[in-house]
């Protein structure tokens, strides 16, 4: 399989069991009896000018009692997506990277966080935009949104 096959398997794989489309972007947890794990995204800042430095951050924390496995198909264990105003993806961190068909397992603690951080390398025209970051877990995933605004230079 080549790599761009295998993102996009990844992705539709997503999309499919989150339930993904071009409204569907929402926060959410999963819960399983007890267990609470809970992903929140933010944008560092929340307003950038055209062409300016960006970095999102992915959490997910586990509020349940017991340690939790999060199962992958390959070495990919986030996503990052931006949608404009009008729902169309207009940057995606994985595209373009390779990932490994394997498969891999991390654990959480009790109060333990994941955090994934990537900076936007992307040119944004002015307007509002919501980032989607995804915890792509086979047998738990999760995703968060926020938004931002991109303003002309300065």
């Amino acid at each position: 399989m080549t790599d761009r096959f295998t993102r996009v398997a990844v992705l539709v794989a997503a999309v499919a069991v989150l339930g993904l489309g071009p409204a569907g972007f929402r926060n959410h947890g999963h819960r399983m009896g007890q267990e609470t794990i809970r992903a929140s995204v933010s944008t560092d800042p929340s307003e950038v000018a055209a062409g300016g430095a960006m970095t999102f951050t992915l959490r997910v924390e586990n509020g349940s009692p017991d340690t939790v496995t999060f199962e992958f198909m390959t070495s990919q264990r986030y996503e990052f997506l931006v949608t404009s105003a009008t729902q169309d993806t207009v940057w995606r961190w994985g595209e373009g990277r390779g990932s490994m068909q394997v498969l891999g397992q991390e654990r959480l603690a009790p109060g333990q966080v994941l955090t994934y951080r990537e900076a936007l390398d992307a040119r944004l025209v002015p307007g509002r935009y919501t980032v989607t970051g995804v915890l792509a877990a086979r047998n738990r995933p999760l995703q968060a949104t926020a938004e931002f605004t991109v303003v002309e230079g300065r």
